[in-house]
């Protein structure tokens, strides 16, 4: 199961049984075990009643939160970490009686990572524009915070004179996003203006850059963002004002 599906599962649900279930999967597992997909997830799990069910959890960052909801899912779990995670120890007691052990969500090393600063918000713009205007590495994925902010940039690009533009959300129909996927892994599109939600889960192999044109609300957003360039040695930006 992945975030898109789990209307689909919802609905499969109610019409039929799982009890015949053997692998049970959960993909961008911190998306579908939080409060906004949690109950429809639980729905499924207990309806999947077969007594040897495997289940796997995958996501690129886990919250200890939805860690611990995961592990409450699961039968004598086995933790396997691809990348890197960095751990941190803590301690109440002088006499390390007492220690805590939490494990933080890092990007990958291997992807450049730079910040531009910029005076206020409308200085997103001609920034962008500017650097769009110079040499660069295509293709470049583009995050926004909204989908109104993803087809006004890449409106504002476009009639900036910004060549191969593209914009990815969920506003758009299903033909039109399938179009704009198209274009991007054929080479058409060299900028793709994107919504993290749309962009989560999908494999945009060829990205060389990833901006963050309005930055992320939370570690685990940035991680899975600039991990969409994660298969090349890449490089990642992010403005902040």
């Amino acid at each position: 199961m992945t975030t898109c599906l789990a209307p689909f599962f919802a609905v499969f649900v109610s019409n039929g049984p799982l009890n015949s279930v053997r692998h049970l999967i959960l993909d961008e597992a911190d998306r579908m075990l939080d409060q906004e997909f949690l109950s429809q997830v639980q729905e499924i799990i207990a309806a999947c009643t077969h007594e040897s069910i495997q289940k796997a959890v995958f996501s690129a960052t886990l919250p200890a939160g939805v860690e611990r909801v995961a592990l409450d899912m699961l039968r004598d779990p086995i933790r396997v970490v691809v990348g890197l995670k960095c751990v941190s120890f803590s301690s109440r007691s002088p006499l390390i009686l007492t220690t805590s052990i939490s494990y933080r969500d890092t990007p990958l090393p291997l992807i450049a990572q730079s910040l531009t600063y910029v005076a206020d918000d409308h200085s997103k713009l001609p920034t962008l524009r500017a650097y769009l205007s110079q040499p660069y590495n295509p293709p470049v994925l583009v995050f926004t915070s909204s989908q109104p902010r993803a087809t006004s940039l890449a409106e504002e690009l476009v009639l900036n004179g910004i060549p191969n533009v593209d914009c990815l959300h969920a506003g758009m129909t299903k033909k039109e996003r399938d179009d704009a996927i198209s274009r991007m892994r054929l080479g058409e599109s060299w900028v793709l203006i994107s919504t993290e939600v749309m962009a989560r889960g999908m494999d945009f192999r060829g990205v060389r850059e990833v901006i963050n044109y309005d930055f992320p609300r939370s570690i685990q957003s940035y991680v899975h963002r600039i991990g969409r360039s994660a298969h090349n040695v890449a490089s990642a930006q992010s403005y902040l004002h």
